[in-house]
């Protein structure tokens, strides 16, 4: 599935490190909104508020969003064509629970142990496809090697709010 290869032609390696940096931008985004919407439930606090309804809808609209960024990245390199189809996964997964999770708060106290124990089942689906996508990622990132002043600058660049 991942292409394993000790060395990395440079022109591929650009290639590489154009689309990884994409997918970093991606998680970023997906990390910001996902923050906002555990704020949200904290402060909740077991009740379904205005604010949490708010927070879930932004939450699938993010969703949406990169699904749609992710589908539209092309050309994808060779080299990270297994990386693209788990983030592709990754995100497809984590739409469906973002969806089901609005409709669950929408049906608030009318909501069935059956949908909740789906909504479990959607996000353990969402984080298993992350982690499997984090791992090739890893794998591509020792592929092309960046250097430590490349991955700073990608997360001060996609991290400066934070």
């Amino acid at each position: 599935m991942f292409r394993h290869s000790k060395s990395i032609a440079p022109e591929s390696r650009d290639r590489c490190i154009h689309y990884i940096r994409a997918v970093f931008g991606s998680a970023a985004r997906q990390d910001a909104a996902a923050s906002a919407y555990n704020t949200a439930v904290v402060r909740a606090a077991g009740a379904v508020s205005d604010e949490l309804l708010s927070a879930s809808a932004e939450l699938l609209c993010v969703a949406i969003e990169l699904e749609q960024t992710h589908a539209s990245q092309s050309p994808v390199p060779e080299e990270a064509l297994s990386v693209y189809l788990a983030w592709q996964q990754t995100w497809l997964d984590y739409r469906a629970w973002c969806a089901f999770q609005a409709a669950v708060l929408q049906a608030g106290a009318s909501v069935t142990s059956a949908a909740i124990a789906e909504n479990r089942r959607l996000l353990a689906s969402a984080e298993r496809s992350r982690r499997e996508a984090e791992k090739l990622e890893g794998r591509l990132l020792k592929l092309i090697k960046p250097d430590a002043a490349m991955l700073q600058d990608w997360m001060k660049t996609l991290y400066k709010d934070g």
